[in-house]
């Protein structure tokens, strides 16, 4: 049964969702207290703690609590043992809060999901075009729009891309539902428009990879997905 999200409280999921894009180009440090707001709403509005069944599978649990204890065995041979717990401390938490929305997130009405897609897909587009506008103006004046940076006034933009290069297949996949190829065809056209002259070529290779994951899960279906998750 879907949970019963009170208006404010759906209007606040939309606007973290229309908000990853934008704040991954701008601040990508503001997407951990982001998925904190995001998780606490969710806890919140979409039935409490009794909400959770079935968001933590026992595979995923395994997964995160051996990485959770490697990461604090790692502190043996670490320069700062402290900083090494407390950070993989942080990641799980993290990990968990993302369980949460994600399971939040099935649990919602087709009406909603819609609307957030809606959502992310708008922020992609805002995102991009605040990336154009910073690489415009370090390509005028020599200088970065925000950041600290050495040399390259560029390199502010680096972990905006990386966060448009994952959302880019998701956002597509939205497109395609809604607008078929020719919308997801536009979509990528302006991203690799935008990324064109920043010399960033892991983030081309993770959208080429994306691609090919999406085929992959498009025309075989989830069964045949293992070999990518090996």
């Amino acid at each position: 049964m879907a949970p019963m999200f009170q208006p404010h409280a759906f209007r606040l999921l939309e606007i973290c969702m229309f908000l990853i894009a934008p704040m991954g180009v701008a601040a990508t440090m503001g997407l951990v207290p982001l998925l904190v707001v995001m998780c606490l709403g969710c806890l919140v509005f979409g039935g409490g703690l009794d909400g959770l069944t079935g968001a933590f599978p026992r595979r995923y649990v395994l997964i995160l609590s051996a990485f959770t204890i490697f990461g604090g065995l790692s502190a043996f041979w670490a320069l700062d043992p402290f900083l090494t717990v407390t950070l993989s401390l942080r990641l799980a938490a993290l990990c968990i809060a993302g369980l949460i929305v994600m399971r939040t997130m099935m649990n919602i009405s087709s009406g909603h999901r819609y609307r957030l897609g809606t959502a992310l897909v708008a922020g992609v587009v805002v995102g991009l075009a605040i990336m154009l506008i910073a690489f415009v103006y370090a390509k005028m004046t020599g200088d970065s729009l925000w950041g600290e940076y050495s040399g390259n006034p560029l390199t502010p933009l680096s972990r905006g891309e990386a966060v448009l290069g994952l959302l880019f297949w998701p956002a597509a996949l939205i497109v395609w539902r809604r607008l078929g190829w020719k919308g997801v065809l536009a979509l990528l056209a302006t991203i690799l428009l935008t990324f064109a002259g920043m010399s960033n070529a892991a983030v081309l290779l993770s959208l080429a990879a994306g691609g090919g994951v999406f085929l992959i899960v498009l025309l075989l279906k989830r069964r045949n997905t293992i070999p990518i998750a090996a």
